[in-house]
């Protein structure tokens, strides 16, 4: 910083007091420009982030809602394959049975 002396009269030419000011202008508007683009990479991570975390959310509901679906699914294939084996005991009865009477 220029100083000035006791005197009031300045130690430094207006030039040096002007470089200063300006200097310190710069120093300011590039730790600004800084500090906006770091806030907007800040904010675009921010977005980024809560997207990946609804569709993260999305997809295991989804998963979940797959999952009781498919175990109903196979709920009704056991009983069917059941009453199918339930059918496959009766004709064999059935068969036999005609075969012993006839």
């Amino acid at each position: 910083l220029p100083s000035v002396s006791s005197n009031g009269s300045d130690s430094n030419s207006d030039n040096d007091i002007v470089d200063y000011i300006e200097m310190t202008n710069y120093n300011n508007t590039g730790t600004d420009d800084y500090n906006i683009i770091y806030r907007q990479k800040r904010n675009k991570n921010n977005i980024a982030s809560q997207k990946s975390r609804l569709k993260r959310s999305q997809k295991f509901a989804s998963l979940k809602n797959e999952k009781f679906y498919l175990i109903e699914k196979n709920e009704n294939l056991k009983a069917t394959a059941n009453n199918l084996k339930k059918q496959i005991a009766n004709l064999k009865d059935l068969l036999v049975n005609s075969y012993i009477n006839y």
